[in-house]
């Protein structure tokens, strides 16, 4: 069971499987589980079982709840009597058994800090024994062990996502084109990245819609009602409610979505000039935190200037707001960057220690195992890898500069050999095939045999992720003039046509949603695009989605590797182009 929990990346799948496992405790007849963090603050996320397969909430939990209440300030388990606490459950439910679900300590949460609860409703007085007590105990805190890992990657990957979002906007504005169409495709990508269900701009006086994306189709001029948009626009301030369905004073406007429970109005304005207001809407409470509000704000500056240099067309007139906001961008990439060798710093020491250990443990040093426990530490160990590789690939993207490169001679067939083992152990247990071929025994590269590892390495572990349900992963090697074309094919979901030029940048994600299906950073192909250009070589992809990926490398040959290759790197890609002979579907 524990070993279940350690795979899954799902906050909802993850509560599901937790709530399913208690409900199969003796006597249990509901179990509700409730979080009070999802990744932004005050939202909720809960899951209510019963024995007889209903799914409705048990009754309305809040943090002031009295049984909530006592375990979030104590910390620790309660079992009481509904009736001694004046609460009211649903029929047939007389006791609950109430256990916090802590957080692990971290840099901004205290050690024990609850996440949320777990309640486990009984029919009658239970007689639990001490061991039961204990399992429950373990199996509630490995799961807020899990939550909290997902709820970090979720941030994570929302920061990341904000940041390239920004950087989007600004190389939107420097492209030749109408102000128009780059202001409405800003708009769009600001409702895809925050997942929101409406992203609206109002302008003129008074104010009318003049643009929307998602919500109930309007026809552009409609008046704006009075309400949160009206109130960003007559302070000229970010004005925010986290609940809509407990501010009963606001006017939602009729294109609003049904069922929101959040609204953001940015006021877009210029110098002193009030430009329009920037209404977005989600149908998640508090779906907005200080971060997401920061960000907004800064690329509203970057909207108003479009604005502004659409309408009014004077350059100089707004070269000093774009500096600023080119200032503020900076910022926050260099702060991405410290962020990220501290991290990549203070990972490696622990990791260090917790695989030492667990080699130890494993090798039999300590105690003898029993085989549920070994197969629980492999799953551990397994992920520890994970922690590791991503710590890695952090850690080669600083610095910046091109990285150094040690010429050597490579055997392709070594090479492959030891690729093929590493994924085969890797892969153990799924339902993927794996095909190596090499054209000639002779066949050598010129370059740093541990970044070219490590080009194999990224480039597998994204077709083995992207593979879900198996199938057959081939890796191919054939001479090609002075270079060795690497080919690495998989039937995996495919990548949509417009993405495949920004796979390769540092942090992209064909999805980038904070509720998207595959894990990762989007590192790994930046990584390995990096040592491609150090060794001077060139790498690029085809895919089809539903069909596969794949993905060529060129590297030098050993033979060829003096004076051969331009420090721009690959010189002719046309030359380079896969033929019929390198892949059936092209």
């Amino acid at each position: 069971m524990l070993a279940q929990l350690a795979g899954l990346s799902d906050l909802d799948v993850l509560l599901r499987v937790v709530a399913e496992a208690l409900l199969r405790v003796e006597a249990v007849s509901a179990v509700e589980i409730v979080l009070f963090v999802t990744g932004r603050s005050q939202s909720l996320a809960e899951i209510a079982l019963r024995a007889d397969g209903a799914q409705a909430p048990l009754f309305p939990i809040s943090r002031d709840d009295s049984i909530v209440d006592a375990v979030l300030t104590s910390g620790e388990p309660l079992l009481t009597s509904l009736s001694d606490a004046g609460v009211e459950w649903d029929a047939g439910i007389t006791h609950v058994l109430a256990s916090p679900m802590p957080a692990p300590a971290g840099p901004e949460t205290p050690s024990g800090t609850p996440l949320g609860a777990v309640l486990l409703g009984f029919a009658e007085a239970p007689d639990l024994s001490s061991s039961c007590r204990h399992a429950i105990d373990i199996l509630v805190r490995c799961a807020a062990d899990r939550v909290a890992a997902i709820l970090a990657e979720q941030v994570s990957r929302r920061y990341v996502a904000h940041v390239g979002l920004m950087r989007e906007v600004s190389a939107m504005m420097a492209q030749p084109g109408r102000g128009e169409q780059v202001f409405s495709q800003a708009i769009q990508r600001i409702q895809e990245t925050f997942d929101l269900e409406l992203a609206a701009v109002y302008a003129g006086r008074p104010l009318t819609l003049r643009l929307q994306y998602g919500g109930r189709t309007t026809r552009p001029g409609t008046p704006v009602p009075e309400g949160l948009a009206q109130q960003a626009w007559r302070c000229q301030q970010p004005m925010v409610s986290d609940d809509l369905t407990a501010c009963h004073e606001l006017s939602i406007p009729p294109w609003a979505p049904s069922g929101a429970r959040t609204e953001a109005a940015i006021p877009l304005r210029y110098q002193d000039r009030r430009i329009g207001v920037l209404d977005l809407f989600s149908s998640h409470p508090a779906a907005l935190d200080g971060l997401d509000m920061e960000i907004l704000v800064t690329i509203s500056h970057l909207l108003a200037i479009l604005i502004v240099q659409e309408r009014w067309d004077n350059q100089d007139y707004t070269s000093e707001q774009l500096r600023e906001a080119y200032d503020r961008l900076q910022e926050l990439t260099e702060l991405k960057d410290h962020i990220l060798q501290n991290v990549s710093h203070e990972l490696r020491t622990p990791l260090t220690l917790i695989k030492g250990y667990l080699e130890l443990v494993m090798g039999g040093q300590m105690d003898e195992l029993l085989p549920s426990q070994r197969q629980s530490l492999q799953v551990v160990v397994r992920k520890v890898d994970e922690v590791v590789r991503i710590v890695e690939q952090i850690v080669a993207l600083t610095p910046l500069n091109r990285p150094s490169v040690i010429q050597q001679s490579i055997s392709v067939k070594a090479l492959f050999s030891e690729v093929a083992e590493v994924f085969a152990r890797r892969t153990e247990g799924s339902s993927i095939a794996w095909d190596f071929q090499v054209a000639g025994d002779d066949l050598h590269l010129s370059g740093d045999i541990d970044k070219i590892r490590r080009i194999c390495y990224n480039i597998l572990d994204n077709s083995v992720k992207f593979s879900p349900d198996g199938g057959r992963i081939s890796v191919r090697a054939s001479s090609e003039q002075a270079y060795v074309h690497l080919v690495f094919e998989d039937e995996g979901v495919g990548i949509p046509q417009p993405r495949l030029t920004q796979i390769f940048e540092t942090f992209y994600q064909v999805d980038g949603s904070s509720t998207r299906r595959f894990g990762g950073l989007g590192l790994g192909l930046a990584v390995a695009n990096r040592a491609v250009v150090a060794h001077n070589g060139k790498m690029w992809a085809e895919s089809e989605l539903g069909t596969g990926s794949v993905f060529h490398v060129l590297l030098p040959k050993y033979e060829a590797a003096r004076g051969m290759l331009s420090p721009s790197g690959y010189v002719n890609p046309q030359r380079a182009k896969p033929t019929a002979t390198m892949r059936d579907k092209c």
